[in-house]
């Protein structure tokens, strides 16, 4: 350049303006270009100097000077990293601060290299200003490039030399890099970025990248209190209902648990019962199906008298819809999560497309005439909306049909639509009702609010949820094992399932063999990452929404139980009618469905093992198998083929051994149960797949007497929670056979120290604690994402149902209004575009993805120079590609000076404002690296099919 200052170089106007200090903070590099003035030889072409020969002629002329350090800002650079190396990258550098002076004073910049006077006030470097930019003082230093440098402002006096430093903040510091950069400092002695401020109080980060403030979690001391409201949303409210005379409009309520047709559903309808407990606490508000259909005169009077007397949100179904439902999650959703692949008939019913593409207005899941019914007639854009699909209804990749509320309107084509009537996919009814069940929490919902959705038949409320109350503080309970990503992934609709749990800030499952299931199908099929936290949560982020994932086994209430259970009158009776009717013998138990899940033909062969491995004890010995058949909707007994196979064996077992097995298939009351539960020796659960299962906890607690032992299946949920369990696989007979054995001739005094272990954790890990527990973290968590500075009521934490690209790797997206608003609002923006995903399918179309109708390769390149073109843009081109391949994909546009370019992979620089042929590197190349790479890596290439080496200048892929 001109000693003069002249602003071109080549002929080209030199860009000072760019790049505004977003470079500082940048680790150390070394450019390994030539400078401006030498970057073309005689013949015109492009040379430059490598990074070692830049640093083995910084070595060489190290020593050449020597170097007074400075003392203003106590900062010491090495000598070699201070010294302007001959021949070495420089970059012309603006420094910019606002200082208000008095009169003879000036502003100068010192700083720890050479050109700015290595800490020396004598030698720092004088800003200017003028009538115009007062207070802006301005200065522009060429220094070398990669190099980092201290830096700080002072005021000087010409007639006292007295010196005014910045004693307020530590030293400036920025990387110089590229052709030229402005640095706006903002005020004297103020910092100007706060994440410069060493003496901030920051966050710790440890060696995972995750923050030790974010671990204290586990020490915050929050309470449930009467201002923390808590939904609890089940498929069925844990309510009785009795209709009194027909046309009455009167209905009996009465709280009732036990309102499933499995042992699960019975289960996790004792759990959510139970939880009405918390209200000495917390504000506890069900909202559900009541079970039967209530006319729609009669529904207003209803749900009054639910709000007021039990804090109760109803849902209106009808029952065919449903039934629907239920018979969705029986059929394709509960063998799924139980491990066992539904039959390619069902699954294609359950998802298939309906024929008509529009469903008709008059159907609405709550039946006609409901209370809940829009007042108004939909607009035309409503009725647009109308005809949008539901996830999962054209395929895995179908976005959800919304509308701007986050709902859609789906149903059915009634007959007076003029329409031919045709039955919607079950998937999509599941969808319309899952919806229903979020519209009573609209109406009541607060900010930060707790809300808790249970179980599969509401998989998709998190979704809605998440569009209509974007600052709820959600969790999902599971009371259902969750498959392997082999098992999940052969669901249709498995990537909108997955999308809509992770709108909840917390899933809880039973056991951590389940939630690594789930996270396994987070990491497989959205690309998602996770890790642990102290405390034993499991955090991922999904397109920047914290979900933790919990995983502790729900107890019951063992105080009333116990309490229930001394108060029971007719308990003693029953118990000696048992005694009485089974012997002297020893009793082996089995107390479970009667289905296939639930392996009762396995318990049977292991009993008959048994009998054959160890025949002394037949005689000895009886079998009380006690198997409730389940139930569809209308009352009708589910697998009565399985239950005609378990007759037959019990039957000839029976044949083989007189009186062996006696065989109940029948549900018994709280009496005649528990009075069994006490008689008996060992409780045995031969389950193939099982979630939650309280029998083995009530039998604990009955079998005070005994002390009883208890033998499960591995598959069985809480086989990780009951200390002294003896765990075998089902599968195998002969196994099983020798734990029951084992368990049968089990020490008094083992027997009694195992059963008071399983007794205390039965009274000490109750539903209550379980449920306290797990909304304290919740509560928790919750305070810690806001102290950390996120902002849980934005739009983006909550993504509701979004269409996901078929290959799904990155959880962060860019919402285009957000975009448009942010943009509009700054002055200085940095816009950073991958090429190689814009110009990749145009160059090579045989490679590219989808369908979508692919630009020009001009157009889109006319499209970067405007953007580069317009004033405070400053665009960057990233690329794996080398520098050769995108000079040659650039080299027919002009202008690309004032862009930004990164080849390979961010190896190699050319900062907006420098020439095309200079090239910046942040790192030195190490040579004979590769060779010791390329040695290993050969052997995996060797042994990976489809694999290969790519190799670039700095890396080895």
């Amino acid at each position: 350049d001109d000693e003069d200052g002249d602003d071109r170089v080549g002929g080209r106007p030199r860009q000072l303006d760019g790049w505004r200090g977003a470079l500082d903070g940048l680790s150390p590099g070394v450019s390994s270009a030539s400078s401006s003035s030498s970057l073309a030889d005689k013949d015109g072409q492009i040379s430059r100097s490598s990074s070692r020969s830049s640093l083995k002629r910084e070595k060489a002329t190290g020593g050449a000077d020597s170097r007074r350090s400075g003392s203003a800002a106590g900062s010491q650079q090495p000598e070699e990293d201070q010294l302007k190396v001959e021949g070495a990258a420089t970059t012309r550098v603006q420094f910019q601060v606002v200082a208000v002076t008095k009169p003879d004073e000036d502003v100068k910049v010192v700083g720890s290299i050479p050109a700015l006077g290595c800490w020396q006030p004598h030698a720092a470097v004088r800003l200017t200003t003028g009538a115009a930019t007062y207070p802006t003082w301005t200065a522009t230093v060429e220094v070398q490039s990669g190099v980092p440098v201290d830096y700080k402002y002072m005021k000087f006096n010409r007639k006292t030399h007295e010196v005014i430093w910045e004693v307020d903040i530590q030293n400036r510091m920025f990387v110089p890099e590229g052709f030229s950069t402005v640095l706006e400092d903002g005020k004297f002695n103020v910092e100007r970025a706060r994440l410069l401020n060493k003496n901030k109080s920051r966050l710790e980060i440890d060696q995972e990248g995750r923050t030790s403030r974010y671990n204290e979690y586990t020490e915050m001391n929050v309470q449930l209190g009467a201002e923390d409201c808590v939904y609890i949303i089940s498929f069925k409210l844990p309510l009785r209902v009795t209709p009194g005379p027909l046309g009455s409009g009167e209905y009996e309520f009465e709280w009732h648990a036990g309102f499933g047709t499995n042992t699960s559903s019975r289960h996790a309808g004792y759990v959510v019962e139970k939880l009405r407990w918390l209200r000495k606490k917390a504000q506890i508000w069900y909202i559900g199906w009541l079970g039967i259909d209530i006319p729609a005169e009669d529904r207003e009077v209803v749900s009054e008298t639910l709000k007021k007397d039990y804090q109760c949100l109803p849902v209106f179904l009808q029952s065919d819809v449903a039934a629907d439902v239920r018979d969705f999650t029986d059929k394709i959703l509960r063998p799924i999560f139980h491990f066992q692949v539904p039959s390619n008939a069902e699954m294609c019913l359950a998802f298939s497309q309906p024929l008509v593409e529009e469903p008709a207005e008059g159907w609405d899941p709550r039946g006609a005439g409901s209370s809940q019914e829009r007042k108004s007639a939909p607009s035309t854009a409503t009725q647009e909306r109308k005809s949008a699909p539901l996830p999962g209804t054209q395929g895995e990749n179908a976005s959800a049909g919304m509308d701007d509320a986050g709902f859609g309107r789906f149903g059915r084509a009634g007959s007076e639509s003029g329409v031919r009537e045709d039955k919607p996919s079950r998937w999509k009814t599941y969808n319309t009702v899952n919806r229903e069940f979020v519209m009573p929490l609209v109406e009541r919902f607060n900010d930060q609010d707790i809300v808790w959705v249970v179980d599969t038949e509401l998989l998709m409320v998190p979704a809605f949820v998440g569009a209509r109350c974007r600052s709820a503080n959600m969790g999902f309970v599971f009371n259902t094992p969750f498959p392997s990503s082999d098992i999940f992934r052969m669901l249709p609709a498995r990537k909108e399932i997955l999308s809509s749990l992770l709108n909840a800030d917390m899933i809880m499952f039973h056991c951590f063999s389940y939630s690594r299931h789930f996270l396994t199908c987070c990491s497989r099929l959205l690309g998602l990452e996770y890790h642990s936290m102290r405390g034993g949560l499991v955090q991922l982020n999904f397109r920047g929404h914290h979900v933790h994932i919990r995983s502790s086994h729900v107890g019951m209430d063992a105080s009333t139980f116990l309490a229930k259970l001394s108060r029971d009158l007719d308990f003693e009776g029953q118990r000696l009618r048992w005694q009485t009717l089974l012997g002297d013998r020893r009793v082996v138990l089995g107390y479970d469905s009667l289905e296939a899940m639930s392996g009762t033909l396995l318990l049977l062969q292991a009993f008959e093992s048994m009998a054959r491995l160890f025949p002394s004890i037949v005689s000895n010995v009886v079998l009380v198998l006690v198997a409730i058949p389940p139930e569809d909707n209308h009352g009708n007994e589910l697998h009565t083929d399985y239950q005609a196979k378990v007759e037959a064996h019990v039957a000839a077992i029976n044949l083989r051994h007189p009186g062996l097995v006696r065989f109940y298939p029948r549900r018994m009351e709280f009496t005649e149960r528990t009075s069994l539960f006490s008689v008996a020796d060992v409780l045995v659960n031969s389950a193939v797949r099982h979630g939650l299962n309280l029998v083995p906890f009530e039998f604990v607690l009955c079998s005070q007497t005994k002390k009883g032992g208890f033998v499960c299946s591995e598959f069985l949920g809480c086989s990780r929670a009951l200390p002294g369990a003896v765990k075998a696989s089902p599968w195998r007979d002969e196994d099983l056979a020798r734990a029951i054995h084992k368990l049968l001739h089990q020490e008094a005094h083992e027997r009694s120290f195992w059963h008071q272990l399983q007794v205390d954790f039965c009274k000490s890990n109750t539903v209550f604690s379980w449920a306290e527990n797990s909304l304290l973290d919740m509560k928790k968590i919750r305070r810690t994402m806001i102290d950390l500075g996120e902002d849980t009521k934005r739009a983006g934490l909550r993504v509701g149902i979004a269409k996901m690209p078929h290959k799904e790797m990155s959880s962060n997206y860019l919402k285009v209004d957000q975009v448009y608003a942010a943009y509009s609002a700054s002055q200085t923006r940095l816009l950073l575009v991958d090429i190689d995903l814009v110009l990749g399918p145009i160059l090579r179309p045989d490679n590219a993805e989808g369908t979508s109708q692919l630009a020009s390769k001009q157009e889109i390149l006319r499209c970067l120079r405007n953007i580069s073109e317009r004033q405070g843009n400053f665009l960057f081109l990233l690329s794996s590609r080398t520098r050769d391949e995108i000079l040659e994909w650039f080299g027919d546009i002009s202008g690309l000076d004032n862009v930004g370019l990164a080849a390979e992979d961010g190896y190699w620089y050319k900062w907006p404002g420098s020439p095309l042929g200079r090239w910046d590197a942040r790192v030195p190349v190490m040579e004979g690296w590769k060779e010791v790479a390329h040695g290993l890596m050969d052997q995996y290439t060797q042994r990976t099919n489809g694999s290969w080496i790519e190799d670039n200048k700095g890396s080895s892929i």
